[in-house]
Order: C-alpha cells, then sequence, then structure tokens
C-alpha cells in the first residue's frame, strides 16, 4: 500500500481516498491561480489533464476488469506482493470453484512455501487433493491439522467426507459426531450426519432381508451388494 509506514490493505483503503481527492483539488486551485488571464499555457494544461484523466479512466477500467474476476484480482496482487501468501490462497479458492484443480494445487503450494503453518491453506489442498481422487493424501493433511488443533471442525468434518467416499460409515459417523460435540451448529454436519444413519439403517435392513438370497446366489453383483452393506452397517460379516 502507498504509506511511508505499512497500515494494512483495510485501513490503507480508507486512508488513501480522501488524501488524494485533497490533492487534486490543491493541485487544481493553485493552477487555476497561475493559470488566470493567460490562454497559452491554460490550453497546455487542459491538454495535459485531458492527457492524465485518460491515462487514468483506462488504468481504472483495467482494474475493474480485475475486480470482477477473483482470479485476475488475486494473480494481479499475487505478482505486485510475491512474499505475501494470502494472494496466492485467495486465488485458489476460485481456482477451485472453478473446477480447475491442477491451477488450485499451484498456489496453494506457493502460499504454503510462504506460510507452513497455516491451517486454511492445508485444509484447501486437502479439498484439492480429495478432488483429485488423492483421498490418502487429503487425510494426511487433515490429520496433521488435527495433530496440532483437535478441534479443527473442518479438518474432521472433512475426514468424515472420505470416510464416506469409502462407505467407512461407522468411522464418518463418528467424526461427525466429534464435529457437533465441537460446534452444534455446524449445518453440513448435521446434514451429512442425518445422511449417514439413515444409510446405515437402509444397510442393515438389507442384511437382513437379503441373507437368504444372498446364500443361494452366485451372482457378483449382489454379493458385491452385500459386502458394501457390511461395510455401511459397520457388520464384520464376510459372507452370508
Amino acid at each position: 500500500v502507498s504509506h511511508v509506514v505499512p497500515i494494512g490493505a483495510l485501513m490503507a483503503e480508507r486512508f488513501l481516498f480522501a488524501p488524494s481527492l485533497g490533492l487534486v483539488l490543491f493541485a487544481c486551485g493553485t493552477g487555476a491561480s497561475v493559470l488566470r488571464g493567460s490562454d497559452a499555457p491554460r490550453v497546455v494544461a487542459i491538454a495535459l489533464v485531458a492527457v492524465l484523466a485518460t491515462a487514468g479512466a483506462v488504468r481504472s477500467a483495467r482494474r475493474a476488469a480485475e475486480w470482477r474476476d477473483g482470479v485476475r484480482l488475486w494473480e494481479s496482487l499475487a505478482r505486485e506482493t510475491p512474499e505475501d501468501y494470502r494472494p496466492w490462497s485467495n486465488v485458489a479458492t476460485h481456482w477451485i470453484a472453478r473446477g480447475e484443480l491442477a491451477n488450485a494445487e499451484r498456489a496453494l503450494l506457493r502460499a504454503l512455501e510462504l506460510e507452513p503453518g497455516d491451517a486454511a491453506v492445508r485444509t484447501n489442498l486437502a479439498i484439492v487433493r480429495m478432488g483429485q481422487g488423492d483421498l490418502a493424501g487429503a487425510e494426511a493433511i487433515h490429520r496433521e491439522t488435527l495433530a496440532a488443533d483437535p478441534r479443527d471442525v473442518h479438518a474432521r468434518f472433512n475426514l468424515a467426507v472420505i470416510a464416506l467416499n469409502r462407505d467407512d460409515v461407522p468411522i464418518a459417523i463418528d467424526e461427525l459426531e466429534r464435529v457437533l460435540e465441537i460446534n452444534p451448529n455446524f449445518q453440513p454436519a448435521i446434514e451429512r450426519l442425518d445422511a449417514a444413519r439413515t444409510s446405515q439403517a437402509a444397510a442393515r435392513r438389507f442384511l437382513l432381508e437379503a441373507r437368504v438370497p444372498v446364500r443361494e446366489s452366485n451372482d457378483p453383483k449382489l454379493l458385491e451388494a452385500w459386502r458394501r452393506a457390511c461395510r455401511i452397517a459397520g457388520d464384520p460379516c464376510a459372507g452370508p
């Protein structure tokens, strides 16, 4: 930010506008006094102001285009402040929203080079790993996060999501219940827990109803459904 002593971006936004406007008013007033009664310098001054105004308008239009696009905005800031991890972290969230996981991964790894301990960056990297199908990699990141902060609800919730993707519903239910112990109002956990319990109840009904048909069948699809229901129900059954 344009200050002799850095005061932070949020403060700078509020303290730059008024002084800049005051400087412009002062310059215009001084120029008007100097040029009063003189035509030639006035024409030159008007032309100079017109050129500056045009250049400013072009620059403002380019910046407005950046502000309408999250990726362009944060990549621009990352180029201007390459040693600040936050622009890299923020642009990664926009890449994730677009589904461009390779670009998100590149930005997050750069952010972690600059700020290795940031939990939000690590969580987003785990989300990217999940999107890439690397459940083991995502799980490792979340467990490292929980080792540092056992009350991190996002890491624990994502572990539950990974367990659900593996049909390890009992593990997912345990993680979701622990999430809600920490934050009873965590709505995604409430919804996932309800769905997981419903899925587990359905699997248990299937195991009761299909025991005889499975015993008498060699249908590989039915046998696979049986094994999957065992995992979901938390039943160590190896066969009917």
